[in-house]
């Protein structure tokens, strides 16, 4: 019982770690390159903010669209791509950050509640029932 909850939290750390990697790449400004920017051009492109071929290089051009998706936004236009115009641009919803932190102090919570074999509620509960 209580190695299935040191596990349960250990994983929601994992994940929470890998988030705040994803969190820390960001920026991307003007000479970064990759699948990133190429994703950046793509959705600037679908908006209209970006006439230039996909090349996942963050050029002027680049660094341009950025500005007038920014000013649209009624972000500040700065042409770098931080997390609030990253995710306005790619359409990804709340940050990763954000959520996984929601789900760790919801586990951390819990700890305590008996394990129920399908069960779902604070009187006790098996992993399927902390999903739901």
């Amino acid at each position: 019982m209580q190695i299935l909850k040191k596990i349960i939290i250990a994983y929601f750390i994992c994940s929470f770690t890998s988030a705040v990697a994803f969190a820390a790449s960001i920026p991307y400004h003007e000479g970064d390159s990759g699948k990133e920017i190429a994703e950046i051009q793509v959705k600037l492109k679908e908006q209209g903010y970006y006439l230039k071929a996909i090349d996942g290089q963050f050029t002027k051009e680049t660094s341009k669209s950025v500005k007038s998706f920014q000013k649209m936004k009624k972000l500040k236009p700065d042409g770098i791509v931080d997390e609030k115009t990253y995710l306005l641009l790619v359409g990804r919803g709340e940050s990763r950050v954000g959520k996984e932190a929601k789900i760790i102090e919801t586990a951390l919570q819990l700890v305590g509640v008996p394990y129920k074999w399908g069960g779902a509620t604070l009187k006790g509960f098996d992993c399927s029932g902390f999903v739901w």
